[in-house]
């Protein structure tokens, strides 16, 4: 009888333990779903995902992706998934007008029309430098410089609210200066949105996140540099 009850307090015990694992899955799985949602301001039903496009002569051709980019559209569909939000992938190059509400655009303004062109529009105090020689360029924001090698350099998430654009729903820009910074921005958002979640005016921020290129997308800093102010504003 001894043993009988040994066996079954033992069995119990374990399914004690693995409903209390389950439901710390659960709510764990919730908040980290609550901040992504908070972090981008994504609802749903849709959402445009716009991916770089890159000229005839690149060694990338126009159509297909460089492995970072590739990789930062994987963090990014992650994020609609987890959103539950239905994703439509577009090139920069045959953007269309009926765009869904929200928008997420991947890549630098270099290789990215609409990243270029939201930052012209809706971050002047983010100055880009020396932007026709990609070897030199730099960018400055709100006493800021980003000087970037491969051994230290940028990844950037913007976020613009409808307050802001004065668009029914949120646009996301992630990118860095070189295609490992833009593949960090997207890991970053989706594995670190906690860190972005009281950032700039509650409706739009702009955040600069410091990494080792030369380690790869994964050695991006969790420390966040908030540098909303300053691109903000003329």
């Amino acid at each position: 009888m001894g043993l009988v009850v040994s066996i079954l307090s033992g069995v119990l015990s374990s399914v004690l333990f693995v409903l209390i694992v389950e439901v710390y899955v659960r709510v764990r799985r919730s908040l980290d779903h609550r901040s992504i949602r908070s972090a981008t301001g994504i609802s749903r039903p849709e959402c445009t995902v716009v991916v770089p496009a890159f000229p005839v002569d690149s060694p990338v051709r126009d159509g297909l992706l460089s492995l970072n980019d590739a990789i930062a559209l994987g963090f990014t569909l992650e994020v609609c998934s987890i959103l539950k939000v239905k994703s439509t992938i577009m090139s920069t190059k045959r953007i269309q007008d009926n765009l869904s509400s929200n928008i997420v655009v991947i890549g630098g303004p270099s290789g990215n029309d609409t990243t270029a062109a939201l930052l012209r529009t809706y971050c002047p105090g983010f100055k880009i430098h020396n932007s026709g020689d990609f070897s030199r360029m730099f960018y400055e924001c709100g006493g800021h410089r980003f000087d970037d090698g491969r051994s230290s350099t940028s990844a950037f998430i913007v976020k613009l609210g409808p307050t802001r654009t004065n668009l029914t729903g949120a646009v996301m820009l992630l990118w860095g200066h070189y295609g490992v910074g833009t593949a960090a921005a997207a890991y970053f958002l989706n594995q670190h949105s906690k860190r972005l979640k009281k950032l700039g005016d509650g409706d739009s921020y702009f955040a600069a996140i410091s990494l080792n290129g030369n380690l790869g997308y994964r050695s991006v800093s969790t420390s966040v540099l908030d540098i909303s102010d300053g691109a903000f504003s003329d």
